[in-house]
């Protein structure tokens, strides 16, 4: 997805690849966050005009760091179900409150059990 810098003649890509498909799903991620509406509200706007996303550069960057965030969780995720199998590590990430944070919060929350989640692993190989 394309975003426009307000004021700026500056043009962005936005992209959020699903590991599996390959699928870019950005506009899905940021319509089911809420992050589509007014600029001045802090949100990506379009220009009908332009026929373009519009937004701050502030909310750009913003973006951008929420989907590298959320694409180095998935790389994580995936790594790591690969490795011990998705009903073990979703298993222990659900049972531990996975998903019951915010959205800004959740890639953090997700690292921070993985690594929980990795030391319990240790724990249980060296019984």
């Amino acid at each position: 997805m394309q975003v426009q810098i307000i004021g700026t003649s500056d043009v962005v890509d936005l992209n959020y690849i699903d590991l599996r498909t390959g699928v870019n799903w950005i506009a899905d991620f940021v319509g089911n966050a809420g992050g589509f509406g007014s600029p001045e509200n802090g949100l990506i706007g379009y220009d009908d005009e332009a026929e373009m996303h519009i937004a701050t550069r502030e909310t750009v960057d913003w973006w951008l760091d929420m989907v590298a965030q959320y694409q180095a969780l998935d790389t994580r995720l995936a790594d790591a179900r690969r490795e011990h199998g998705s009903e073990v590590v979703d298993a222990y990430l659900y049972g531990n409150g996975y998903g019951d944070y915010e959205f800004s919060d959740l890639p953090a929350q997700g690292m921070a059990l993985l690594d929980d989640f990795e030391a319990w692993i240790r724990a249980d190989a060296d019984a």
